[in-house]
């Protein structure tokens, strides 16, 4: 109840998307703009990064909500081919600092969490967190890597987050603000 209550106050749900030409999206919390091309040799929708857009190639004769459910699975695919580089390559520095192997990680689709430890040391993070600057990122795998060392929320685990990472709290703070 009170993160519903908290949630309510930083402002809810996410506001719903259309996915046409013109569209703000962030990748690692800068923003693209999104440019729809219709192009007749397309046979499936497929992003692409270019500058300061996200270029998307549709069938022209495709119905808008077709259209609409093609480029926001064709978006949340290059979401997440990128988060399965980017986020290993955080996690091994985070490791590093904690001085600690580097763990594995996995790419999921949470619908509540932004990541997870388990027992074995494995790390899933939510694919949406590829959005966020990379700042939010690095707390979120910080968060996590430090559970490798120490599973629960204790005090210990705490210090230990602190450790690598003394701004955690405004980070965290910030992720609450902007994880809609």
């Amino acid at each position: 109840m009170r993160k519903r209550a908290r949630y309510a106050v930083l402002g809810g749900a996410a506001m719903a998307r259309e996915f046409v030409s013109g569209e703000t999206f962030h990748y690692l919390g800068r923003p693209y703009r999104l440019k729809v091309i219709q192009d007749a040799s397309a046979v499936l929708s497929r992003v692409t990064a270019c500058g300061a857009s996200f270029v998307a190639q549709v069938q022209p004769d495709a119905s808008q909500p077709i259209r609409r459910v093609a480029m926001r699975d064709a978006l949340r695919h290059w979401y997440r081919d990128h988060a399965k580089i980017d986020f290993p390559a955080r996690a091994a520095v985070m490791a590093e600092l904690l001085a600690i192997a580097p763990p594995p990680v996995r790419v999921v689709d949470q619908s509540k969490r932004w990541g997870s430890c388990d027992a074995r040391g494995s790390i899933r993070l939510n694919w949406r967190l590829i959005m966020a600057p990379m700042t939010l990122v690095d707390y979120v795998i910080a968060h996590e890597a430090c559970h490798v060392l120490e599973h629960s929320h204790s005090r210990r685990f705490w210090r230990l987050l602190e450790t690598i990472m003394p701004d955690y709290e405004k980070r965290a703070r910030q992720l609450d603000r902007l994880g809609h």
